[in-house]
This record gives structure tokens, C-alpha cells and sequence, in this order.
């Protein structure tokens, strides 16, 4: 239909010739109008339309000005509370663990997460805490880690306290790239004897959780606590409360 207006007012930009003043210059007003036109037009379709994103990732801006492909998040995984761990059963006073729960969530209170806990192997026990978080958090996992082992000695409530080590926590490696994990010693001191107990946290996008290993308490004196094999029992833990969310 455009093609068609123009063809149509062509003919008229030609004019008699010999036109009289006041035509001239409005046909002169048409061709400059119809120029106009023509120039829009043109523009409009040499502009390019935005790049296309690639599939699998997002475009960002590389520091020399090239484009970068920026990795999607991981898909959202959903913590619970699973019944057993490898072979420790879950047991029935978990009354640490829950404390533990609403400890976590006080300290990501401005996440608005929600908690699962559970307590494990009456005889060699350890208690698990977690959040699940409803946006990603992809940023600083290590220090979101870090915050997370407070939980354990803010869930004391016994005549007992439990004090986190000054140091900073060590690092241990997960299969999982998108997961940081961090473990670190708690003293349990009494009234006649303290225990160092391995706690670890860990953060991903998603979820955050801490696992206080009560099951490889060694005395203080007799040797430091067994980090490596509480990683391993948080990994585990992570593995069995980590379900696929819908």
C-alpha cells in the first residue's frame, strides 16, 4: 500500500510545466515531505534488531568490550528432611538440630528462607540444618558458608557452651562446581571436659545448610577433629536432603 501512495504521488511531484508560483512551491514542500519519507524508511530498515541471545547462557559485556556467554544458574534444587543418611537412621530427639534450623534461617532472615532439620544415629549422632532459598544467591557462596557455621553454637541451650574456632574455616571440594564447602572446629566445654566437634556448611544458588558432627568429637588434647571425614558425612547429607524440585 506504501509503494502504492508513492507511485501515485510521483506523478503529482512532476507538475504542468509551466506551473504557476504558488504551485511550484507546494510541490516543492511535497518532495521535500516525500524525501523525509523516503530517509525514515531507509533507516528503519538498515537498523539491526538486538543480537540473539545464545542458548544455554546470557550475554555480557567482557572487559575488552567482546561479548561473554555467562553460564545459567544450576537447576533449583529442594532440601528435606531425608530419613536416613548412608546407614544412620534418622532419630526422634532432634531438638538441636530444629534450634539449629531457626538459627540458619534468623541469619538469612532478608532471604525469607524456610527450614528443615533432622538429627541422626543415636550412637555416633550428628544434627543437620537447612534453608531453602525462594530467589538464587549466587554471589559470595564462601562467605554465605562462613555465616552459616554460626548456627551451630547459637543453637546451645544447654549448661555447655560451644565456641567456633578463631581461625578461618578451611575449604574442602565438592563434585559439585556450584557448591562451596567449609569446615571448621567448634569447642564443646563442660564443666569437667571439652571436645572439639567438626562443624561444616555449605552454599550453593539455592540452599544453604550446616551439619554439627558430634560423631567424631575427640578430645581436646588427644588431636584435632576429623575435618575431612565430616566433609565427606556433609556431602552425604547434602546428598540425601537435596531432592529435585518440581
Amino acid at each position: 500500500m506504501l509503494i502504492m501512495g508513492l507511485r501515485e504521488a510521483l506523478p503529482r511531484l512532476k507538475g504542468p510545466v509551466r506551473p504557476a508560483k504558488g504551485v511550484r512551491r507546494m510541490h516543492r514542500y511535497r518532495s521535500i515531505a516525500l524525501l523525509a519519507v523516503l530517509a525514515v524508511l531507509g533507516v528503519g530498515c538498515t537498523t539491526a534488531g538486538p543480537a540473539a541471545e545464545p542458548a544455554g547462557g546470557t550475554v555480557t559485556s567482557a572487559g575488552d568490550g567482546s561479548a561473554a556467554l555467562t553460564p545459567e544458574l544450576t537447576a533449583k534444587p529442594e532440601l528435606t528432611a531425608p530419613q536416613a543418611v548412608g546407614d544412620a537412621r534418622r532419630i526422634i530427639r532432634e531438638g538441636l538440630a530444629q534450634q539449629m534450623g531457626v538459627q540458619l534461617a534468623s541469619l538469612f532472615v532478608e532471604r525469607s528462607p524456610t527450614a528443615v532439620a533432622a538429627g541422626f544415629d543415636i550412637n555416633k549422632p550428628f544434627y543437620f540444618a537447612g534453608v531453602n532459598l525462594p530467589r538464587p544467591y549466587p554471589q559470595d557462596l564462601a562467605g554465605q558458608a562462613d555465616l552459616a557455621l554460626k548456627a551451630a553454637p547459637l543453637a546451645n541451650t544447654s549448661n555447655t557452651t560451644l565456641t567456633l574456632a578463631p581461625t578461618p574455616a578451611q575449604g574442602y571440594p565438592t563434585q559439585d562446581t556450584a557448591v562451596v564447602l567449609h569446615c571448621t572446629v567448634a569447642t564443646l566445654r563442660g564443666s569437667a571436659s571439652s571436645h572439639d566437634i567438626p562443624v561444616c556448611a555449605w552454599a550453593d544458588s539455592w540452599t544453604i545448610g550446616v551439619v554439627l558432627a558430634f560423631s567424631t568429637k575427640i578430645e581436646t588434647g588427644q588431636g584435632a577433629a576429623d575435618l575431612h571425614e565430616a566433609a565427606d558425612l556433609t556431602i552425604a547429607t547434602r546428598t540425601a536432603a537435596t531432592q529435585p524440585s518440581a
